[in-house]
């Protein structure tokens, strides 16, 4: 099977010879003709054709399921956190085919590219133009392009087998650790890098201060002293100080200590949920107990979801089916032909045809094909999460499959936390968030992929309303 190491060899040779891959004569060398040559090359059997030709969407489709490739799976970036989207970055390995969101003429299509080297990097990534489709494979300067404002990182799409090995180079990381092993070395490499520059941040902020002077011989403050012999100065650092640098060591290795043995990776494997809690009778729960049982199945699936993101999953949830699991779209407008809906969730069967769902949007001409599964049929937005489309056939066949019904609240955390590549993006959203704003906006760009900002928010309103509920359950009150 084709891996990362396989795409940086052989896109490293095109790029040191200057050779491009040309799909369609007439277009150029578009970046996504790079990824599409080396696909073809090598085998590795990804789905490289783009929806409306954006680029971006190679990296959105495979983390919203709607494409999928045995062996491979997604890592979301932050493409409005420059900082944050470096160290993710940088946590990859060479090879990695990463898409990005760009500004100007071309914001629709983004743009595509194999990550060569750390964030910032001369050569930081190969790639083909996509803007003027005249120059071939070459290195460029993708995190100097962030930083102008002309680009953000959206994430990336990695082989599981990283092909690496134990001579992965610096600033990658092989695939995700398994349970029990603890970080990568280059995770705990960037911890240490980042625990020892705050250290050194704090040191030079101890010295950068005035000296004030007691006589021709004599200058201090409370960090140095320093005594003057003929032509000579002597400094010395004061009791205070030294006791400061100590303290302030100490906390470094143990911030660092702390974090090597912690990670998402080490305490749930993906795809395999651990125990979850029991969920009762589900017909007369309360939203209390509904938000008190999924902020209990995310812990128990990722251990280090903080409440902020399981808040932003919740304010979504609000915003997509106001917290109800029975439910799905358009179901005001459904006339109720028997039980047909819970076994059989399509378009179709709820509303007889296409032609007769898109008519309840007087105003809004619908993607047909974003609501088409894989057997033809049309799967509306189904439950908590109104899972459309593949995904909604995906619940629908877990449902089944698990004999628990598609609407039921235990199917649909399962799903969420069995869905594949998904998963990994959910679990990032619950993990990396800092504030409720956030952890809304992440889940519902990077995970639900939602396109309602009108939604928004009830969302905002509906995270920060169960945010302080649920933190108390994170703390274990």
């Amino acid at each position: 099977m084709a891996t990362c190491k396989d795409f940086y060899d052989l896109a490293k040779t095109w790029a040191d010879s200057g050779i491009g891959n040309i799909d369609i004569p007439s277009a150029g060398y578009q970046c996504i003709a790079l990824i599409s040559g080396l696909n073809r090359e090598l085998g590795a059997g990804l789905v490289t054709y783009v929806r409306g030709d954006a680029a971006k969407n190679f990296y959105i489709d495979y983390a919203n399921g709607t494409n999928q490739t045995p062996g491979w799976h997604t890592v979301a970036g932050n493409p409005r956190d420059d900082a944050d989207a470096a160290r993710i970055y940088n946590s990859l390995p060479n090879g990695a085919i990463c898409c990005w969101e760009t500004s100007g003429a071309y914001s629709w299509a983004g743009h595509i590219s194999i990550k060569a080297g750390n964030w910032g990097e001369d050569y930081d990534t190969i790639q083909q133009d996509g803007a003027r489709n005249t120059v071939p494979a070459h290195y460029f300067n993708m995190g100097k392009l962030c930083s102008q404002g002309a680009a953000g990182f959206l994430g990336a799409v990695i082989s599981d087998d990283t092909g690496w090995g134990g001579d992965t180079p610096s600033g990658s990381t092989q695939s995700s650790p398994q349970p029990g092993s603890g970080k990568p070395n280059t995770e705990i490499k960037i911890d240490l890098t980042k625990t020892l520059n705050e250290f050194i941040d704090k040191i030079k902020g101890m010295f950068n201060q005035n000296v004030y002077s007691a006589s021709e011989k004599y200058m201090f403050n409370k960090v140095v002293k320093l005594t003057r012999n003929m032509n000579l100065w002597r400094v010395r650092l004061s009791d205070e100080a030294l006791d400061e640098i100590k303290n302030e060591l100490k906390n470094a290795l143990e911030n660092l200590l702390k974090s090597s043995h912690s990670s998402e990776g080490d305490k749930v494997p993906q795809g395999a949920p651990t125990q979850n809690p029991d969920i009762g009778n589900e017909s007369s729960m309360s939203d209390e107990d509904k938000v008190r049982y999924i902020t209990e199945v995310c812990l128990a699936n990722c251990g280090n979801a903080n409440a902020f993101g399981i808040a932003g999953l919740v304010g979504n949830f609000v915003g997509e089916s106001n917290i109800d699991p029975f439910t799905f779209e358009s179901k005001t407008y459904w006339v109720d032909g028997g039980e047909d809906w819970r076994n059989d969730p399509t378009v179709e069967t709820l509303f007889g045809s296409w032609s007769s769902f898109q008519s309840l949007y007087k105003y809004t001409t619908l993607d047909e094909t974003s609501y088409r599964g894989s057997d033809g049929r049309h799967y509306c937005g189904l439950g908590l999460g109104q899972w459309t489309g593949p995904r909604g056939e995906g619940l629908a066949n877990y449902g089944r499959e698990n004999g628990k019904g598609w609407y039921s609240l235990k199917t649909q955390m399962e799903y969420a936390f069995k869905e594949g590549a998904t998963t990994e993006t959910l679990k990032q959203c619950l993990v990396n968030s800092e504030s409720v704003r956030e952890g809304v906006d992440n889940v519902y760009q990077f995970w639900e992929r939602a396109s309602v900002p009108s939604s928004l928010p009830t969302r905002y309103n509906g995270a920060e309303q169960w945010y302080p509920f649920i933190k108390n359950i994170v703390d274990g009150n």
